[in-house]
């Protein structure tokens, strides 16, 4: 899921994001069995660019990676190739993990 129309996705808050680039990136892997939605806000706007990767594959507790400050097209591109491929999760993105807390 990738958060969008809120924070996360906003000029406003990171102009030098390319989020376009960005969503089409993660939009593209569709092609590789993975399917992208995009929701409006995850409610993690203090973390944004918040991106939730979520693998039916697995028991409900480890199902979820919850993704925030993914900014750089380097980090996209990161997520982008572990998400294709497998795997553990790339040192990149690890400083970028959180767990989610409900408020």
């Amino acid at each position: 899921m990738l958060c969008r129309d809120c924070c996360c996705g906003s000029p406003g808050k990171h102009p030098a994001t390319d989020h376009d680039a960005q969503r089409a990136a993660i939009e593209d892997l569709a092609a590789a069995d993975v399917r992208v939605r995009t929701v409006e806000c995850l409610d993690e706007c203090d973390r944004s660019n918040v991106v939730l990767v979520r693998d039916h594959r697995l028991p409900s507790r480890l199902r979820d990676t919850w993704l925030g400050g993914v900014l750089e097209p380097r980090l996209t591109e990161s997520l982008c190739d572990w998400v294709a491929e497998g795997g553990p999760l790339p040192p990149a993105l690890r400083s970028r993990q959180f767990r989610l807390v409900r408020r």
